[in-house]
Parts: C-alpha cells; structure tokens; sequence
C-alpha cells in the first residue's frame, strides 16, 4: 500500500480494502518530469491579491501563500496528475525563497503563469537574464531605489531608451564585473544590432572609483562623454540609437567568502547601437 512519495509501507488484509482510489484526500494518478532547463519550466504569479497556496505533497498543509513572492520566478522541477473528489488537476512543484531559505512544495498548474515575472519591486540584486523584456527592464531602472546611478546615467541620453535586449549585450560585452564571473562571461550574441558605440573608459573608471559617491561618478562620467564627442548637445540629438546599459553598484550578492559573507559586487556595462534593419 503506497501512495506519492512513499512515506509509510506495510501490509494491510485484502477483505478491508476496495478497489480503486480512496474518495477522500488528494490521490497522485501520474507524475511527469521535466526537461531540466530553467528558461523553459519557468512560471510566475500575475495578481498580488489572489491567494495562490503551496501545499505539501498531500495537501494538507500550506507551506506558504505565493501572492506574497510575485516578484520570484519559480522552476518547475515535476508536475504530478491529482484526483480529489472525482475531479482532476494538474500540480506543479516549486520552490520559493523565504528569509533566504528555500521551501519547496506543490501548487495547481493553473494558477502559474508561463514564463519569468514581469514583477521586481523591491529586489536589489538581478542579473541581465532575469527580466521579461524591454518593459519591465525600464520599470525595474525607473522604480528600484537600487538603481539610482542607472537611472542618472539614462538621464544623460534623454532621447535614447534604455532597451534589454542591448543592455544584455552591454552587461555580457561591453562591462566590467568584479563579483559575478571567476572567468570572464561567454560574449552575447549582437545579433539585432548594429552600430555599437562602447563606453570603455566610462567602465573602467566606474569599476576603478567604485567606491565614489554617484555624484562624483556622473561629473567623472560627463567629462568621459565630452570626450569621445558625446556632449550634452550631442547626446540630446542622438536619433534612432538605442541605450544598453547594466548596473550593479556596490550591492551584496553572488559570490561569498569563506565564511559564506555576502561581498559586495559591482557590474557596469554601457554602450549605445541602433537596431538592425532587415
């Protein structure tokens, strides 16, 4: 007698059973693994009202309420097939970061959305890969109080957008990065862009002075602009260019020490291209 996962076996006289699963409780019919890449098994809340539980494996007890981690992308590791009162539905397993531990657990399939969440409001830390598409990368900019030197630097180009797809570009290729990559990154695809005007010397001094105030970096920044011929004028006129840029500014997270301390990284990446026409 055995159920999904085997908790207890043992043996039980033929005469006290019945055919077919049990009525009560959550039965496991079928089990599904999946293909083991995170990009693809990717899901994430839509609404921050709707209570979404994760529930242990016999749904019987909540593990947490997921309407309060919108902002986490959660990798589906297995899916399994439940009946519970005649009818059918599919569970996903999860897990979810709480208190910087993780919980893992099942939550109905219908209740995810496919996909990495559009949400990062009050996150400090996200790497290039971890956004949804150009939208919710300007909202990210535009609204974290961890990004307020990304947000001066958009400043400096008022008629350039800052676009994802080319701030990946920028953080993969055109960055400088102290924390993140013991090697140095593989290079991004630029395919989709032409153009490219890089910001060296801007990179390599932010990572040189990362220590400054964000007000000495941007007077530093504006001088190094001057000269590449990128002044105020200048930038005001730019047409048709678009704005990749990656910053992380002195924040905690990535590696860690041998006392497993958080070190506090560092990653600029900036560079100007226009999209390709086909």
């Amino acid at each position: 007698m055995t159920n999904f996962p085997d908790t207890t076996r043992g043996w039980v006289h033929k005469s006290q059973l019945k055919k077919g699963f049990n009525p009560q409780g959550y039965q496991v019919l079928q089990k599904r693994y999946v293909t083991p890449t995170y990009a693809g098994n990717a899901f994430h809340l839509d609404s921050k009202t709707k209570n979404v539980y994760l529930w242990d494996w016999s749904h019987t007890k909540k593990r947490a309420n997921l309407k309060h981690y919108t902002t986490q992308t959660f990798g589906q590791r297995h899916s399994i097939l439940v009946q519970h009162n005649g009818r059918k539905s599919w569970y996903s397993y999860v897990d979810v970061t709480i208190k910087g531990r993780t919980v893992s657990g099942y939550v109905q399939t219908s209740q995810l959305l496919k996909g990495r969440t559009p949400h990062h409001a009050g996150q400090n830390l996200l790497f290039p890969d971890e956004f949804v598409g150009t939208k919710d990368y300007q909202q990210y900019i535009r609204d974290s109080k961890y990004q307020k030197l990304a947000r001066s630097i958009v400043n400096l180009f008022p008629n350039t957008p800052a676009d994802y797809g080319l701030s990946r570009i920028a953080a993969y290729n055109y960055a400088t990065n102290d924390t993140w990559f013991e090697d140095a990154p593989e290079p991004f695809s630029t395919s989709g862009y032409t153009q490219f005007v890089a910001f060296t010397p801007i990179v390599n001094y932010l990572m040189t002075h990362k220590t400054q105030s964000n007000a000495k970096k941007l007077a530093a920044m504006e001088k190094l602009l001057a000269q590449q011929g990128y002044t105020p004028a200048k930038r005001k006129k730019l047409k048709n260019y678009k704005l990749g840029i990656y910053v992380i500014n002195n924040l905690k997270g990535g590696r860690v020490d041998e006392s497993d301390n958080l070190y506090k990284g560092n990653w600029y990446g900036l560079v100007l291209a226009k999209k390709a026409t086909h």
